[in-house]
């Protein structure tokens, strides 16, 4: 990946709650003590080659320990301001802070480990929808740090500018039938499209609302049941967006205050958030 990341903060939370395991990058920022990957490099993370490169596991009870001093306070301001009292699903949430800080934090409240690795995808590859014929086809224009669900899916990630992408589980989700009038992207790589080919939400969201392709799901592994998945969006502004299909149609939810996002019921909060209250989701 080449390119110095701007100022924001990617962190996937490990289920700690749970103590189920999840892969965690290795220290290779400022912050290296919390395990995190800072978005102001003082210099560009280049790759010896063009190929992806997998990320090795770094020890996990010291991830454990420093992840809970991190993000705790947050998730616990969350909490607090949802008014619940118990967290029993995947969460994603983004701080703003001072002097520009924005963090970006996610957990993955999965019933089993789905064998997630992190893999570096440099600028410059040559993709495809994997629907079959008619494929959405790209080049990625950014390099990316991802997480993988099954290592068949890029589940989370953040591009070299600084554009962060979240799936989260979403059961009312409904993507309609493919007829393939338009490309085919699967829902696997749907975050993969996002952090290959947008710099920031704002421009995202212009794009991904003429919808130039459809989302086609598929079976989760070791289930019977469809992938039902919704999609969170931030960038080192703060500037956020959800993407949700409801009926077969895309619904955008964009603003900044769109700083939470969990998985059932619908995001319905109104746009118009003067107050700047933390929305439900």
């Amino acid at each position: 990946m080449v390119g110095v990341l701007a100022r924001q903060t990617f962190a996937c939370v490990l289920n700690t709650f749970a103590g189920r395991k999840y892969l965690w990058i290795k220290e290779i920022s400022v912050w290296q003590k919390y395990l995190v990957v800072r978005q102001r490099f003082a210099a560009p993370m280049p790759l010896a080659s063009s190929r992806s490169v997998r990320i090795a596991y770094p020890n996990q009870s010291e991830i454990v320990m420093r992840l809970r001093t991190l993000l705790a306070p947050l998730l616990l301001t969350a909490i607090t301001a949802l008014g619940i009292d118990t967290v029993d699903a995947c969460t994603r949430l983004v701080y703003q802070g001072p002097k520009g800080t924005i963090i970006t934090a996610r957990s993955m409240d999965w019933n089993e480990d789905m064998g997630t690795n992190l893999w570096i995808l440099p600028a410059g590859m040559e993709r495809n929808g994997e629907v079959g014929p008619n494929s959405l086809k790209w080049t990625s224009r950014f390099g990316s740090v991802i997480a993988t669900g099954y290592d068949s899916a890029s589940t989370d990630g953040m591009n070299e500018k600084g554009l962060v992408a979240n799936l989260l589980w979403l059961a009312e989700s409904e993507y309609g039938v493919w007829d393939q009038k338009k490309a085919g992207l699967a829902i696997s790589a749907w975050v993969q499209y996002v952090l290959d080919s947008y710099a920031t939400v704002d421009e995202a969201v212009k794009d991904l609302s003429k919808e130039n392709f459809t989302i086609v799901t598929a079976g989760v592994p070791g289930r019977a049941s469809l992938a039902t998945l919704h999609l969170a969006i931030s960038d080192a502004t703060g500037d956020n967006a959800i993407f949700e299909y409801i009926g077969g149609k895309l619904v955008i939810h964009h603003n900044r205050s769109y700083q939470v996002m969990t998985n059932s019921p619908l995001q319905i909060w109104p746009r118009d958030n003067r107050a700047g209250i933390v929305p439900p989701c």
